[in-house]
């Protein structure tokens, strides 16, 4: 029985995915002048045809002054870059300016419009979801009251 938990903590440890850095999004969105570049919420998920797909939630401070929210993804496996989330049919906004800090209205109008759930899209399994209390409280000024649900038990391959 103690080698069955060992392998079960080692099979659920290689499905974590590390968190990508937030100027690492601000690169490859070319965004420049950025002071400061926070990492909101980061979420993996498997689509029904087995694609992995990272999803993140990440705020720009610039220079000037303004902020920018983002909602984001790459496909790890295939070694894409950060581009802006993209839905095909709907509208849906990906990206806001703000002249200042966003408040915590304007933050959660950005979630609906950028269609942030916080759980598994439609079809397809959570294997991970993170929302960054201390990065929040940083790049906005408050706490987050969002959280993911447990991620999908993930079936062993037999």
């Amino acid at each position: 029985m103690r080698h069955g938990w060992i392998w079960l903590w080692l099979g659920c440890a290689a499905v974590l995915q590390a968190a990508p850095a937030a100027d690492t999004v601000a690169h490859d969105l070319a965004e420049v002048h950025v002071r400061s570049a926070w990492l909101l919420a980061f979420t993996v998920q498997e689509e029904p045809h087995r694609l992995v797909e990272e999803e993140a939630l990440a705020a720009f401070e610039f220079d000037n002054g303004r902020y920018k929210l983002v909602h984001v993804y790459r496909h790890p496996k295939a070694g894409s870059t950060w581009q802006l989330k993209v839905e095909y049919g709907i509208p849906v906004s990906t990206a806001a300016d703000f002249d200042t800090r966003p408040s915590p209205s304007q933050v959660e109008i950005f979630l609906q419009d950028s269609w942030w759930p916080f759980k598994a899209n439609p079809g397809c399994k959570l294997l991970q979801g993170e929302v960054y209390t201390d990065a929040w409280q940083a790049a906005l000024g408050y706490t987050p009251h969002h959280q993911y649900p447990a991620p999908d038990r993930i079936e062993s391959k037999k």
